[in-house]
C-alpha cells in the first residue's frame, strides 16, 4: 500500500483540540481508498472547509452535513462503513445511479483535494521538493477520480474533480 499523503492540515496539540475534534485511530490499517475517503472527510469536518452545492437539489453545505461527514470519516475509521457504496452505480437510489452519501461526499473530497493542492506549496518543509509534493497530491486524486467512477464523463458529478 503507497504512503498517503495528506500532512498539510496539521493535527492540533491535545490542548489545542476542541472537544468535537475528529481522530482516525484506526484508519492506516483500511484499504488505500478508506484512508483517502476518510481522511478528506475529517479534515473537512475538522477544518470547516468551504464545500459547493452538493445535493440534487441544489442545497448548501451546511453544519448538519459537516457533522453526516464526520459520522461517515468516523464510521470508515472502525471499519462499519463499505466504500464501496461510493462507486458509481455501485447502489443507485435516483435515476441517474447515484445514491445521497455519494452526492455528500464526492463534492466534498473534490474540495478538500482543491484546498490541499492550495496549501501544499504554503507548507513545504525544509528540503522538501514542490514536484514531489505536487506528484503525490495528483496520485491520490487520480487514484479517487478512478475509485469514485467519476472519470466517466457520464458521471453526474464528473464536472467536481474535472
Amino acid at each position: 500500500m503507497g504512503q498517503i499523503f495528506h500532512r498539510t492540515f496539521p493535527d492540533p496539540s491535545d490542548a489545542e483540540r476542541p472537544s468535537w475534534y475528529l481522530r482516525l485511530p484506526n484508519i492506516s490499517t483500511r484499504s488505500r481508498a478508506a484512508q483517502l475517503v476518510a481522511t478528506a472527510l475529517a479534515a473537512v469536518f475538522n477544518n470547516r472547509i468551504p464545500v459547493e452545492d452538493h445535493t440534487p437539489v441544489e442545497d448548501p453545505c451546511d453544519d448538519n452535513d459537516h457533522s453526516d461527514l464526520g459520522s461517515v470519516a468516523r464510521e470508515i475509521d472502525e471499519g462499519h462503513f463499505d466504500v464501496e457504496t461510493l462507486n458509481w452505480k455501485a447502489v443507485g437510489t435516483f435515476e441517474d445511479g447515484t445514491n445521497y452519501i455519494q452526492w455528500l461526499v464526492i463534492p466534498t473530497l473534490a474540495a478538500y483535494m482543491k484546498a490541499t493542492k492550495d496549501i501544499a506549496l504554503v507548507a513545504l518543509k525544509d528540503g522538501e521538493n514542490a514536484d514531489d509534493v505536487l506528484a503525490q497530491l495528483d496520485n491520490d486524486r487520480a487514484y479517487l477520480i478512478s475509485f469514485l467512477g467519476v472519470d466517466n464523463k457520464a458521471h453526474p458529478m464528473f464536472t467536481y474533480f474535472n
